[in-house]
């Protein structure tokens, strides 16, 4: 359809552990993107007092100034193309630091791995060093569980355990949720 368009949508997440450096990349990285979108509200705000006060014009002086405010648009052009030029210059410095940081492999990856079976190791160790206790305590349950005590006369208590669960809603309404980076 002539005319429409489609507009990117960008996802990110940022895993790890916590102190491992997550906030400072994203803070860069999305930076740009909060300086554009807090010059583009400061250009809208201006732009919206221009018209509602165009919209309190009578309708013949309202042409005149939509007019005026298009001659304006062209004769600032080619300044506003100026200043892209030299912040997007200002951002090129940044591109080959920013490569070479992205094009790293992470030094501690063997270190990684080296933990990562080591943790497996004990995790298997401890599983193996737990099972035969669990089974005697499954033996000890099962028998507490079959003894019934005959001389307990009331019938108000039920023999089926009842949950002790109490529902705590997952936000708190005095905080609100905020974005990690941002």
């Amino acid at each position: 359809m002539p005319g429409w368009k489609e507009y990117a949508i960008l996802f990110t997440a940022l895993v790890g552990s916590p102190g491992t450096n997550k906030s400072h990349p994203l803070s860069f990285a999305v930076q740009p993107l909060i300086d554009f979108d807090t010059e583009q509200a400061a250009i809208f705000g201006e732009a919206m007092k221009r018209y509602e006060a165009a919209m309190e014009l009578p309708p013949k002086d309202r042409a005149h100034a939509a007019c005026m405010n298009f001659v304006n648009a062209l004769e600032k052009l080619p300044e506003t193309i100026r200043q892209h030029r030299e912040r997007a210059e200002k951002k090129r410095v940044d591109v080959p630091t920013l490569e070479a940081i992205v094009s790293r492999t992470w030094g501690k990856e063997n270190e990684l791995k080296a933990l990562k079976s080591q943790l497996a190791a004990l995790d298997r160790k401890i599983t193996s060093e737990l099972v035969p206790k669990k089974e005697e305590q499954d033996g000890v349950e099962n028998k507490q569980v079959n003894t019934v005590d005959t001389q307990a006369t009331d019938t108000k208590k039920s023999m089926v355990a009842e949950p002790q669960f109490r529902y705590r809603p997952m936000t708190n309404p005095q905080r609100p949720i905020r974005l990690i980076g941002l």
